[in-house]
């Protein structure tokens, strides 16, 4: 009867910690530059401070073929660390794994997004795409980042050609700590 006991303790302590340590995403700012004449407009908002869109326009030429390659900055206190290189391919997006991965959190994202991007390259021409809706499940990180802000640029190109960037800043933080005010970020100053 006493191990029966002790067997609840231990999986109701770990359930409280598996609930407690959720977390969440938070953005503060996002932006989208235009960097090519390939592209007719490119627009970026932020729905709420949890959720992006993307939409923009080709113009007379095909986008043969779009890559992504991004760079995170985590700024923690006084610590900073850079993550670069983060390849994000929009004419084959990877399959979602279901480890934690950057790849993954990134890939979720713009998967479950109601999106008119195409299965397949090429982008045709005058046409306009959106992302609607995209929305970051910090689940899907891996658990060691603990909270932090965020700085993300991301340059989408063709070929070495340069066509838009994304420009996004944020928190990271458990579910039930306010990381929206100037607390959280304070120390990205």
């Amino acid at each position: 009867m006493q191990l029966a006991g002790n067997y609840f303790w231990i999986i109701f302590h770990w359930s409280l910690v598996l609930i407690l340590a959720q977390k969440k995403i938070i953005f503060t700012s996002v932006q989208c530059p235009l960097r090519s004449s390939k592209i007719a407009w490119i627009e970026c908002t932020m729905e709420d401070n949890s959720t992006i869109s993307i939409e923009g326009a080709t113009n007379d030429n095909e986008v043969v073929n779009m890559v992504g390659i991004a760079e995170l900055q985590i700024l923690g206190g006084k610590k900073r660390m850079r993550i670069p290189g983060i390849r994000l391919e929009f004419c084959k997006l990877l399959g979602a794994s279901s480890r934690r991965s950057l790849l993954s959190f990134f890939n979720k994202g713009i998967q479950q997004a109601d999106s008119n991007f195409p299965k397949k390259c090429p982008f045709k021409r005058n046409t306009t795409y959106s992302m609607r809706h995209m929305k970051f499940d910090a689940n899907y990180l891996p658990y060691y980042l603990a909270e932090y802000n965020f700085s993300f640029i991301g340059k989408f190109m063709e070929n070495a050609a340069m066509l838009f960037e994304v420009r996004a800043k944020g928190s990271f933080c458990y579910i039930n700590n306010d990381c929206t005010g100037a607390g959280a970020n304070s120390s990205a100053t």
